[in-house]
């Protein structure tokens, strides 16, 4: 891992608020931009229904706030490389160099759940892509017997000396998959692949997603997170 000079620390909901409500002050043209382009490709159903639920309604507001912070790219990249640029997060960790270990560590994936200590909060997620084993701290996770079998998806970040999970958007998905074996290895950083997380937002929320029916708005964005 990196050695920061300033301590690190995570950013909670709350914060990611702050901080896009300052953009939006000195950046108006870059929010309503993200705006259009969380509408326009996740397409939320809500949008098309008459009386929406207020967990529904809620459940696509997180979505945007964790996109938005997390993965919006406020400068693309000048190569035109898809999802490359500075993001708000990074954008953020340039005047608060505390938030730099978070912006450099953040990423949203896929993990088998290996093992579950509910006593002290902690659980082994194997990220599926690269099988690389993580030890996260969230009792939430932990503390979820239905969650030991399928799949969670979730967004992790390094802070305080270990990983944790970060935004409050975390789902799970009960097709049950054998885990496949670890690799062992150094981390392999996974942030560059921002477009993981609104892909699976439009599968779950979007008009035509193809989890639309099946998700409890109420179960996949914990309001105690």
């Amino acid at each position: 891992m990196i050695r920061y000079k300033d301590q690190q620390r995570p950013a909670d909901h709350d914060e990611a608020l702050r901080i896009l409500r300052r953009l939006e002050q000195r950046r108006p043209r870059d929010i309503e931009r993200a705006k259009d382009l969380f509408s326009t490709f996740v397409d939320p159903a809500i949008n098309y229904m008459p009386n929406p639920t207020s967990a529904q309604v809620n459940a696509v507001n997180c979505s945007f706030t964790e996109w938005c912070f997390y993965d919006f790219v406020l400068e693309p990249d000048p190569s035109g490389t898809p999802f490359a640029g500075t993001t708000v997060l990074e954008d953020a960790a340039a005047e608060d160099p505390s938030l730099k270990q978070l912006a450099d560590t953040q990423f949203f994936s896929s993990f088998w759940v290996i093992e579950q200590d509910r006593e002290h909060g902690l659980s082994l997620l194997r990220e599926q892509s690269t099988c690389q084993d993580f030890i996260v701290h969230d009792p939430m996770i932990a503390g979820r017997e239905l969650w030991a079998t399928g799949t969670l998806n979730a967004r992790l970040s390094f802070a305080d000396g270990i990983w944790q999970t970060c935004g409050r958007c975390i789902s799970h998905d009960q097709h049950v998959t054998d885990p496949l074996p670890q690799r062992i290895g150094e981390f392999t950083p996974l942030r560059n692949d921002r477009a993981r997380f609104i892909l699976l937002t439009r599968e779950l929320q979007g008009i035509d997603g193809r989890y639309l029916e099946s998700m409890n708005a109420e179960n996949i964005f914990p309001q105690t997170a």
